[in-house]
């Protein structure tokens, strides 16, 4: 875990207002938790109910043995002890101020360092534009989102992502840092397939937003995904820095289609003649395009012309884009010029964020990137010191003044 310890800053919050910090519980989360230590403790509902809200509030797991109550986070490899106290009447409520000090504590050290901040417990966070159920392909306001208080194993997780990550949180040249939302609601008022997402606020400032369904067991970091032999991408981290990578995208003027288009061809992408669609080269010299009424099938790919009218298996133009062959992700990754290095590439800018994703979270990362070939691990780490230098700049010779190492770190350019 590429995280420094969070222990230093356990009284720097408990001296700055250790009385805000236990507001972060409910009042009904400190009310079971004095009536846990006044019944047996072979009150298995008791026990279980203590479990679920010590996982559902810090991501953390408590167990009891030889007399000592141990805190671990499950969403570590190495089941990694936070801290541990001699089990008795009061040891649950002071746990319980512990934890809210160390959350309190890395909310405070987040900011510090990397300038970002987080949304508060019940803060309202964006109110979707969602289809109307009424008027057919009408969007209105969707229901207000609320935010919650993240998790400590949460908050380590977009450590670790903003650790490999940096400059790409910034939101201008004036230090300041994204804010990162984690939902207690669904954005768009119904479960959907997406766990994060990068979009603006109720401020109108870009974000990041996590959904509701994130679970406490989730890896932490990338190196934990490993460990416990997952998909590297499916670590807090990788989730992070996935949306993060959006962020920087979106400092390198990636919405300014010509500016971006020298990158996306550098990753196997050309825009059409009309510059309406994405389309990625296959190698062949063959182009394919994303459509939309093919989504709910997974047969969301065409064959199409530079233009991006359909074609048949001939190459030859159909008059309806429903007349058209259709293809899966897993057909158009294999056919395709340069293959992205992950099923997720619906445009340039999410096959560019999942690569930056791997650059950044570590070897593992780097290895599945550079299967995808060495030009797209070139274009990636191309576009990775882009963003550095227009940060950070270069020397008068032309040097960058910061680089990134294999570990993600910023250095200086020595």
């Amino acid at each position: 875990m590429r995280v420094p310890p969070v222990d230093k800053h356990f009284e720097q919050a408990r001296s700055e207002g250790s009385d805000a910090a236990r507001q972060l519980l409910s009042q009904e989360f400190a009310s079971h938790a004095r009536q846990v230590v006044k019944t047996s403790s072979n009150d298995t509902a008791s026990q279980d109910k203590l479990k679920k809200d010590l996982l559902e509030k810090y991501g953390v797991e408590r167990t009891v043995e030889d007399g000592l109550a141990r805190y671990r986070l499950p969403g570590s490899a190495d089941g990694k002890v936070l801290f541990e106290t001699k089990a008795g009447p009061t040891e649950l409520i002071q746990s319980r101020e512990k934890l809210d000090s160390m959350v309190q504590g890395k909310l405070h050290q987040l900011y510090e360092q990397y300038h970002v901040t987080f949304g508060k417990e019940g803060e309202d966070a964006v109110r979707p534009r969602i289809l109307s159920k009424n008027k057919a392909g009408q969007l209105v306001d969707g229901p207000m989102a609320h935010s919650r208080v993240p998790r400590l194993s949460e908050l380590m997780g977009v450590e670790a992502a903003l650790y490999s990550s940096q400059p790409s949180q910034f939101t201008d040249a004036k230090n300041h840092g994204l804010k990162f939302y984690f939902l207690k609601d669904p954005m768009f008022g119904h479960r959907t397939n997406t766990a994060a997402l990068y979009a603006s606020d109720l401020r109108s400032k870009m974000a990041v937003f996590f959904e509701p369904d994130l679970q406490p067991y989730r890896p932490i970091t990338a190196e934990d995904s490993v460990k416990r032999q997952e998909d590297v991408k499916s670590s807090i981290e990788s989730l992070a820095s996935h949306e993060i990578a959006h962020n920087g995208e979106r400092n390198m003027a990636t919405w300014n289609l010509e500016k971006f288009k020298p990158t996306a061809e550098k990753l196997g992408w050309t825009l059409s003649s009309d510059s309406r669609y994405w389309l990625i080269k296959g190698r062949e010299e063959e182009l394919y395009r994303l459509t939309g009424d093919g989504m709910s099938s997974g047969k969301c790919w065409i064959r199409c012309d530079i233009k991006g009218g359909a074609l048949d298996e001939q190459g030859k133009a159909v008059a309806d884009v429903k007349d058209a062959p259709r293809f899966t992700n897993r057909e158009v990754r294999e056919k395709a010029l340069i293959k992205p290095p992950t099923s997720y590439f619906t445009n340039p800018d999410e096959m560019l964020a999942d690569s930056l994703m791997l650059y950044r979270v570590g070897e593992e990362g780097r290895k599945i990137l550079l299967k995808s070939g060495s030009q797209l691990f070139d274009a990636v780490r191309e576009f990775d010191q882009a963003e550095i230098d227009l940060r950070f700049g270069k020397t008068a010779t032309g040097l960058s003044k910061k680089v990134r190492q294999e570990d993600g770190k910023l250095v200086d350019n020595q």
